[in-house]
């Protein structure tokens, strides 16, 4: 079983390939990876949930 951090990681390592493929003209394929991260965002450090968020172009709530 993987530790939190691994899963961490992992999940930080996929928001960048998501912004690889986004980059390379592969939005929909990038949107995929991002959705599935939110999906399980109790597995994402914050910073990475914020940096998913944003390429997402959504708000979190309670801030400006």
């Amino acid at each position: 079983m993987e530790d939190a951090q691994s899963i961490r990681t992992t999940g930080f390592i996929r928001y960048r390939y998501a912004m690889f493929l986004d980059r390379y003209g592969r939005s929909g394929d990038a949107e995929s990876i991002l959705n599935e991260l939110l999906a399980h965002e109790e597995d994402l450090d914050y910073e990475t949930y914020l940096a998913v968020q944003d390429a997402l172009g959504a708000r979190v709530p309670g801030t400006s």
